[in-house]
Order: C-alpha cells, then sequence, then structure tokens
C-alpha cells in the first residue's frame, strides 16, 4: 500500500448505510455534490468508506447510490482493508491479512457458524454477507440476552479468540458480526492511517452505528450523524467526557446549509466544522474577521482618506495580525469587500497573503466601485450570500465570526444563525450617540437619515447586539453612555482595549532630521519653529472640538507665547460638508485673531510613515499632545502619544478615562471649558518636574496596551464562548 506523497494530506472516513445514505431511499442530492465538488478540488483529500458490507456489496452500494469513488475501503465490519492496484482493481492489505490469519485459522469461521446456527433466536445472513473473517447474524429483540449468552458459552467453550459487534438491522432485529478478537473498524482505520502516514488531527470518521463507538470516541476527529439513535449518542457522549475527548467530538444537527444533519448531509456538516477541506487551516480556531467597506490592506494606503479608514482599519488589521501568532490559532481570515476602482487600485485581489495562518478575502458585493459603508446596506444579503459560498468552496466554517461596526453587525447576524458559529461584535462606533452629537431633531432627522442612513444603521446595531454572544468594548464607560440608548444585556459585554503597535509608537531614538519633510509640513508657516508644539490630530468632526481648541490657543496670550498649535486635520481633496465647515471655521479663527505665525495645520501624513514621527517631533519640542473631543469612546491617540514619550491632555469624557489616571500619566479635562484647557496645557509645557513625570508614567502606561494582550484577551473569551455553546449542545442532548 503507498503512501501518497502530498504534505497536506488529510483522509476523510465514513460508514456507508445510515450515514453516507440513509438505511431506506437515496441520499441528500444536494450535499452529495456539495462533497463531490470539496473533494475534487482537493485532492491531498483521501476518502475511504469504512461498512460491515463485504467489498462487493460496498462497491454495489457506491455506484447504486452515486457516492464519491473511494480511495480505500475497510470491509466487514473491519477485517478487510483494500485499496486500488494495476488496473484499478481492488487488492487486499497484505500485512493486515496475515495479522488476522494469526489469530482466526482457515477452519475457525465455520466453526463460529456451526455454533451459532443452533442458538434460537440467532439466524445466519445470507453467504454474501460473510466472509474469511467474519461471521454475521441476525439476533431477534425478543431472544437477545438469552442468545447472546449462550454464543458467548460456545466461543468460549471452543477456545475461539472473538470479539462481538452488535448495530441496529433494517427490519426488527440486530445485527451481529462475530470477528477475530481486536480486529474492529477501529483497528482498521488506525492501520491504514498508519499504512499511508497520516495523523489523527488530518482524519476524520462519520457514522452513526454502534459498531461505529470505538472509533467515535478516539481521539480522530468524529461525526455523529442527526440520524443515529439517541441512545447511541448519550453513550458516544459520556464516553468522550471521560476520555477528554470532546473537543474532536461533533453531533450534526442541520446546520451550515446541510438541511437536517441526517446522512451524508451530517458528514458535509461535520466536515465544514472542523475546516477539513480548508486549503490553510491550520490545527487550532478558525477566526473570521468581518470589516465590510473595503479599503483595508496591510500597507494602510488609504488610511485617514475618509471617515472608513480610520481607527476601525487599524483596529481589524492590527488584531488580525496578532491572533495568528497564537498557537490557540489555526486560522485567520480577514473579510471585506472587493473593489475594482482605478481611485483605489490597491483592493482588487481577492486573496492578500499576509502569513500563513493570516489572509485577507476580498467578496465580491454591490458592484465594482468604491462604496461608503453609509451606503453598503443594499448589499448586505449578497454579501452573506458571497461568505456561505466562500465557506463553502474552501470546505471551512470558522469557529468564530467579528464583525465589526453596524454593517458587518447585520450581516454576521444572519452568518452565524446559518453557521452555528461564535458570533461577537465590536460597534467601533454607534448611530444613537453620533445623532445626539449632531444634534438630530425630528424635524431634521430626514436630512441627516439621508445622509447617514441612520434608520438602517439603529436597527442593524440593535440585532447586532441581541444575537452577539459577545459585545467587545474598549472601556466601561463605553457600555454606561454609548450603548445607553439600546436595549442590552450587560452580562454580554466585555470591556478588551484595543493594543499599540510598539514598533511604530516608541520614545524618540534617532535625530530629528530623519524626517525633514514632516517637520517642514509641522513647521510650515511658523514664526518661531523650536517653541514646543501642542499637537492635535483627529478628523474634521464637530465632536472632536477641534474649533474650541483653536480657539482657546488664539486667544490665549499665555499659550501663544511659549508654544505653538500643530494640527492634523487629515484634510482630503473632497472634503464633505462637515470637514469643509470645521476647518473654514478653525482658519477664520486664525486670520481674526492674527496669530498665523502660530498656528498651522497639516493636512496629510504618508500612512506608511503614520503617526509615530509627529508625536516623537513634538515630544523631543517638549511639547503635549491634546484630544479635547467633546466625548471619546476610546482614545487610541492617547496610547499612541505616550508610547512616544509625549504627555497628554486629554477629555474627561469617554475612554480616556479609563486610560489616564489624572496628573499622573496624563491630564483629563472638561472639553467645554477653555480655561481648563489653557491651565492643564501651560502647565505641562512651564513646569519640566511635571512634563517628565507625564512622560515616564505614560510610556509605562502605554505598554500595557499592546495587541498581543488584546489578541490574548480575545482568545480566552472566545474560548470560553466556545465552551459555554458545547455545555449548551450537551445538555440538550441529555435532555432529549
Amino acid at each position: 500500500m503507498q503512501k501518497p506523497n502530498s504534505s497536506n494530506r488529510r483522509l476523510l472516513c465514513s460508514d456507508l448505510d445510515g450515514t453516507m445514505f440513509p438505511l431506506y431511499g437515496k441520499a441528500d442530492s444536494v450535499c452529495l455534490n456539495k462533497l463531490k465538488n470539496l473533494l475534487g478540488k482537493n485532492p491531498d483529500t483521501l476518502l475511504c468508506y469504512v461498512t460491515g458490507r463485504s467489498l462487493n456489496l460496498a462497491l454495489r452500494a457506491v455506484k447504486e447510490h452515486g457516492l464519491p469513488e473511494p480511495d480505500y475501503l475497510i470491509t466487514d465490519v473491519g477485517t478487510g482493508i483494500y485499496a486500488k492496484g494495476n488496473g484499478n482493481k481492488w487488492v487486499s492489505d497484505r500485512r493486515w491479512r496475515s495479522f488476522l490469519k494469526s489469530i482466526w485459522h482457515a477452519k475457525t469461521a465455520n466453526q463460529v457458524l456451526d455454533h451459532a446456527i443452533t442458538i434460537d433466536g440467532i439466524d445466519a445472513q445470507t453467504e454474501e454477507g460473510q466472509s474469511e473473517f467474519k461471521r454475521s447474524f441476525y439476533v431477534s429483540y425478543k431472544n437477545k440476552a438469552s442468545a447472546l449468552r449462550e454464543l458467548h458459552a460456545k466461543l468460549n467453550g471452543s477456545r475461539i479468540p472473538y470479539t462481538l459487534e452488535l448495530s441496529k438491522g433494517r427490519k426488527n432485529h440486530l445485527l451481529l458480526d462475530v470477528l477475530p478478537r481486536g480486529a474492529s473498524k477501529k483497528r482498521a482505520v488506525k492501520e491504514l492511517m498508519k499504512r499511508i502516514g497520516i495523523k489523527a488531527p488530518d482524519t476524520m470518521f462519520a457514522g452513526d452505528s454502534d459498531n461505529d463507538f470505538d472509533l467515535l470516541v478516539s481521539r480522530i476527529k468524529n461525526v455523529v450523524v442527526n440520524n443515529a439513535s439517541r441512545e447511541l449518542k448519550r453513550k458516544v457522549l459520556r464516553k468522550a467526557q471521560k476520555r477528554a475527548t470532546l473537543p474532536t467530538l461533533y453531533f450534526s444537527s442541520g446546520r451550515y446549509g446541510c438541511h437536517t444533519g441526517n446522512d451524508v448531509c451530517g458528514v458535509m456538516e461535520g466536515a465544514m466544522h472542523f475546516g477539513f477541506f480548508s486549503k490553510n487551516r491550520k490545527r487550532g480556531l478558525y477566526v473570521q474577521i468581518h470589516s465590510m467597506h473595503g479599503l483595508i490592506n496591510m500597507n494602510y494606503t488609504d488610511i485617514g482618506r475618509d471617515e472608513d479608514t480610520g481607527g476601525q482599519v487599524i483596529y481589524v488589521i492590527e488584531l488580525a495580525k496578532a491572533l495568528s501568532k497564537l498557537p490557540q490559532i489555526g486560522q485567520v481570515d480577514l473579510m471585506t469587500r472587493r473593489i475594482e476602482d482605478s481611485r483605489y487600485p490597491s483592493y482588487g485581489k481577492r486573496f492578500e497573503y499576509i502569513n500563513d495562518k493570516l489572509k485577507i478575502v476580498r467578496l465580491d458585493c454591490g458592484g465594482k466601485g468604491y462604496i461608503k459603508k453609509v451606503r453598503l446596506w443594499p448589499h448586505i444579503k449578497e454579501y452573506v450570500k458571497n461568505v456561505m459560498e466562500y465557506n463553502d468552496n474552501e470546505g471551512g466554517t470558522p469557529d468564530v465570526i467579528h464583525a465589526n461596526y453596524a454593517d458587518a453587525g447585520l450581516a454576521c447576524s444572519e452568518l452565524a444563525e446559518k453557521t452555528g458559529s461564535i458570533f461577537v461584535f465590536t460597534a467601533h462606533s454607534l448611530a444613537i450617540p453620533k445623532m445626539q452629537k449632531l444634534g438630530v431633531k425630528k424635524e431634521n432627522y430626514a436630512k441627516y437619515d439621508y445622509t447617514f442612513n441612520f434608520s438602517k444603521r439603529v436597527v442593524a446595531e440593535q440585532i447586532a447586539i441581541e444575537k452577539a454572544d459577545a459585545v467587545i468594548v474598549s472601556t466601561r464607560d463605553e457600555i454606561e453612555n454609548q450603548y445607553a440608548g439600546y436595549r442590552i444585556d450587560k452580562r454580554k459585554f466585555h470591556v478588551i482595549a484595543p493594543g499599540l503597535d510598539t514598533l511604530l509608537f516608541h520614545p524618540p531614538t534617532t535625530p530629528s532630521s530623519r524626517h525633514k519633510d514632516i517637520i517642514t509640513a509641522m513647521t510650515d508657516g511658523l514664526d518661531y519653529r523650536r517653541k514646543p508644539m501642542i499637537l492635535a490630530a483627529s478628523r474634521l468632526e464637530r465632536r472632536k472640538n477641534l474649533t474650541k481648541l483653536v480657539e482657546v490657543f488664539c486667544n490665549s496670550h499665555k499659550l501663544r507665547k511659549i508654544s505653538n498649535l500643530v494640527v492634523l486635520t487629515r484634510l482630503r481633496s473632497k472634503p464633505d460638508e462637515e470637514e469643509r465647515s470645521v476647518y473654514q471655521s478653525m482658519e477664520k479663527i486664525v486670520r481674526d485673531s492674527k496669530c498665523q505665525g502660530s498656528v498651522t495645520f497639516v493636512r496629510f501624513i504618508d500612512p506608511k510613515i503614520g503617526l509615530g514621527p509627529l508625536y516623537r517631533i513634538a515630544a523631543r519640542s517638549r511639547g503635549v499632545f491634546i484630544n479635547p473631543a467633546l466625548i471619546e469612546p476610546f482614545g487610541l491617540t492617547i496610547l499612541e502619544a505616550s508610547a512616544c514619550g509625549l504627555p497628554v491632555v486629554a477629555t474627561k469624557y469617554g475612554g480616556p478615562s479609563m486610560i489616564i489616571t489624572n496628573n499622573v500619566n496624563g491630564v483629563l479635562i472638561d472639553p467645554k471649558n477653555g480655561k481648563q484647557i489653557e491651565d492643564a496645557i501651560e502647565k505641562v509645557i512651564t513646569d519640566k518636574g511635571f512634563w517628565g513625570e507625564l512622560s515616564a508614567n505614560g510610556l509605562k502606561n502605554a505598554k500595557s496596551f499592546s495587541w498581543d494582550a488584546t489578541a490574548r484577551n480575545e482568545v480566552d473569551l472566545f474560548m470560553e464562548l466556545i465552551n459555554k455553546a458545547a455545555e449548551k449542545k450537551l445538555a440538550l442532548l441529555f435532555d432529549r
């Protein structure tokens, strides 16, 4: 028996009667064709039928039911192992046959037959059902106990080394097989795995009958199809609990679009659950991270380009990378929309492979051009359909789906129902708080709804919150304030702070001349470039409160004397109405106060370089970073600045209060109180000892916020949710 050469070999084993097809009727054509398709696409996956039938009867069943052609056959309840030889003829494994011969001599099978047929309640099966190392019988339910006792006595009296295998028959009787001691389906599968060099993690078996029991509680991946008896399910479950094989055991139930989970649908469902056909699935959890809008790649090509390319992009990319490094994770797919648009040339590849466990998957949805996420709502169904198609073609269904933002939340609500995956939701921002900050009322609701689709977004957010197994937030304040307008179960909420890339954000280590172009951009138009910098960086939204900051600075003789104000606006070439309004308001304040020589607006920084150099340049100037937002959900820029040794002044509303201990690693202010803003900035800049304390403590605090820590916390949550779901399934099985 030759070993296949591929290092990606997998072995799919399945019983025939009651597993690949029902005892009465035909196999489900949809799932059968899906299985054939996946086997055709994955030639490294070898197929073996493990059956009580003889070789000829097994081949007849394959033909009658239109099953995929097997690579191997284990027949006669494990006493025959066959592979295709020259001329496509089925050849018996010599070593296995020699092993069985060493237990049963030539006349043993006939001795078994002679003993059994004399017992009341036992009848021999047809000659076609007998083999050299197996004798098969029918046993009546009525005489089962007495008949088996008498058979045991006779076989032991003749000193025949035997094993009895009982299973449910087609009519009102049991099927009984007498085999050489040690022979079984499990032993034969193990022998086959050994011969062809495939290990347990790469082997799967599906079964439904009592003679599958030992295999179903072994350490390979096992599937009990839904039509198996309740008694067998309970028996398998209890044994798997004792043997600690539950992680590799699956009971099909009609998930993943596999109908009722009976017969071949159960086989297909189990393969999907275990990701058996996935091309790059490693051992471990399979996580899909969904962020729909499409402007996602590993180079941050368009970061800051519009409202869709802010912190959420950084979050999903860095989280995906950090998860893929963990040993508990087998595969991470970052799912998003495919864009074929000349203005956005970096998002047309269907797959972007990052490492051996991580790739970006881009799905067609809503046409080819770029669509803002506020306009993606009509295309949610198409996205869900294409995710399911991807899962089918890959042969893998995720253990966890992690939705980011409301659109993916709505899509993943539906995906979770179809796949049975654990569903985790991160909103990033929410519609109700945004409406409150924009001053949305009944009289202007229609106008804002046309622009932002609030009506659809609020409904989507509520659905995601209710259907998610867990909602991840950055701070406790987020639960109390951001989610205050929604119906929530606080037990679902888990605080897991975003991380920080310490390779990008670190204190100054090289001469500032390295980034001359950035220094030029930051100091362009300033009269005295060596003054400490007050640095602010955010999108041009009213809730970010930049206009107030500019007003405070321009009206403060003290601040103008000791510092310069540098605002990174990320202003786009085609700003929307709000961005244009905020920018023009800031420019007007600067002009009217005649402080152009003390204020500069930096429009854009190369995303490949990032914000790190800005923070470090400001730190070298002995300046300060300020976040004056009316409310900040988390405050990633606060951590970034702190990690670069730049002291921080920030709003006390929202996430910053969870990051900053006031006057220890930063200063918290009321963003509406201009005097507080002015005094805090002045103290940090003028008090050198205070500046040094904030810098050192901020740096120490920032180090505790790493993406590795975020990923570890998320995996702990995933495992907790998976274990809870497993316990519920087990409880349901016992309650039936």
